[in-house]
């Protein structure tokens, strides 16, 4: 289960900047290139970049995961469906999976877009650009 995988000990509690995080964004990045959903960046680039001066001091440089389905009739409205995908990291050599809160978000938004791409294939596509 991609929950299971998203909120375990291996990703470190997902504390923004940190190697956890990090295995986090690639992880859904990866399944954004398995699923077929291209980057509105540039090909194989789904990270925005969000460098350290952002948090004030208080976190690491980050970033953003993005995917994006062009609508069909208006693709120039966009539908954004995002997830909080970072956590607390580790505190006190304990782990904060976050998989009550951020964690069934970030995993619901990578079934939605696989959703959506599945309607895709199908000749299906929604009127409105979709960003996730």
């Amino acid at each position: 289960d991609m929950l299971y995988t998203f909120a375990s000990n291996e990703f470190e509690g997902r504390r923004t900047g940190e190697p956890g995080q990090k295995k986090a964004v690639n992880f859904i990045k990866d399944h954004y290139v398995t699923i077929g959903i291209p980057s509105p960046i540039a090909d194989d680039d789904y990270f925005q970049e969000i460098p350290e001066a952002f948090f004030g001091g208080k976190a690491k440089a980050s970033e953003n995961v993005l995917a994006y389905i062009k609508g069909s009739e208006k693709p120039d409205e966009v539908l954004i469906i995002s997830a909080h995908l970072d956590h607390e990291g580790i505190k006190r050599g304990e782990v904060y999976n976050g998989a009550e809160d951020d964690g069934y978000c970030t995993v619901a938004s990578i079934e939605i877009a696989k959703d959506f791409k599945s309607a895709v294939d199908n000749a299906v596509r929604p009127n409105q650009s979709i960003l996730f």
